[in-house]
């Protein structure tokens, strides 16, 4: 670079400027350094991609960390939405067998925080007792009696929010991880009561 500024110089130079060589020379050289280094520290912080390949041990083509990982990555987010889609479909055709669908949810989940809260409970209490779970599973009604026993609810209370319960229990029972962790029973466990 410091030559071909030097160059610069020589055949830039006039004597008529009034200005000694060496001074001139010196000037040009030190303003194409300062533009060079400016130029080089914007691509400072670039790093090409053949910096991250990497030699394949069968001496084959090479291999891109990035690339790779990049793959690894949207290969791990597909796979995960279509696990997702699966739960749901697997749930979608569980809660059919008791007549219940996604739209029947959204009508009947309960507006307050404390009402999610209880039937949260109680959903959990029916999936971690076997007796209960049972007789839900067998004769696909819920033993209202019991649960209203047990949690000190009304039996108008369970009986409007039933599809929301029979629900709530079904995922806490099944192996749906992702939908357990949506509606916040993941901390749970399989059934768990806490």
């Amino acid at each position: 670079m410091a030559l071909a500024a030097f160059d610069e110089a020589i055949t830039g130079f006039s004597p008529e400027g009034g200005r000694q060589f060496l001074g001139f020379a010196e000037t040009v050289i030190n303003r194409r350094l300062i533009d060079f280094v400016r130029q080089e520290s914007r691509h400072a912080s670039v790093v090409p991609y053949s910096a991250f390949e990497l030699e394949a041990e069968d001496g084959g083509n090479s291999i891109n960390r990035v690339e790779d990982a990049q793959a690894m990555e949207a290969y791990n987010k597909q796979r995960t939405a279509d696990d997702r889609k699966a739960e749901i479909a697997a749930l979608t055709e569980e809660m059919a067998l008791y007549g219940i669908t996604f739209g029947d949810l959204v009508e009947h989940a309960p507006r307050h925080q404390d009402s999610r809260s209880m039937l949260m409970r109680m959903g959990r209490r029916l999936a971690s007792e076997e007796r209960l779970f049972r007789f839900l599973h067998e004769k696909r009604q819920l033993p209202i009696k019991e649960l209203c026993e047990a949690e000190a609810v009304s039996r108008k209370t369970a009986e409007r929010h039933r599809k929301y319960l029979i629900a709530i229990s079904l995922i806490a029972y099944g192996t749906y991880p992702f939908l357990q962790e949506y509606i916040g029973l993941d901390h749970y466990g399989k059934g768990g009561t806490s």
